[in-house]
């Protein structure tokens, strides 16, 4: 329930991208795709967005747009998911996410949250 709520909170969601470039990557895959599960509406897009967020960052373009395909089918104007398929659809290269990340930390900071490192060698 608590985490349901928080990742519609915008400034939640958007601190919450950076964890898809950490260590902790595989772990919080899980915890997106049971919340996309589990939820509908908003919650369900906001879920489903951060999770493509996660697999852009890993140069997994096909799990992207499906799950961008969920998000947009539970929220057609969640505009961070028409934002990352604009950017797939268009060919954007995965390495555009990565050099916007330090936005996340600069939120989570914001919100008096310390995130794990980058662990960006590990991924394309």
């Amino acid at each position: 329930e608590l985490l349901s709520r928080a990742v519609v909170s915008l400034g939640v969601r958007d601190a919450l991208l950076a964890l898809g470039g950490t260590e902790h990557r595989f772990v919080v895959e899980g915890v997106w795709r049971d919340l996309v599960r589990r939820t509908r509406a908003e919650t369900r897009a906001s879920a489903a967005t951060i999770l493509a967020h996660l697999y852009y960052l890993g140069g997994e373009g096909a799990y992207a747009g499906v799950a961008l395909d969920a998000a947009l089918l539970a929220c057609p104007t969640w505009r961070l998911a028409v934002l990352l398929n604009t950017a797939l659809v268009g060919g954007v290269h995965p390495t555009m996410l990565w050099e916007v990340l330090a936005d996340s930390y600069s939120v989570a900071a914001g919100l008096g949250v310390s995130l794990p490192p980058l662990s960006r060698n590990r991924y394309p």
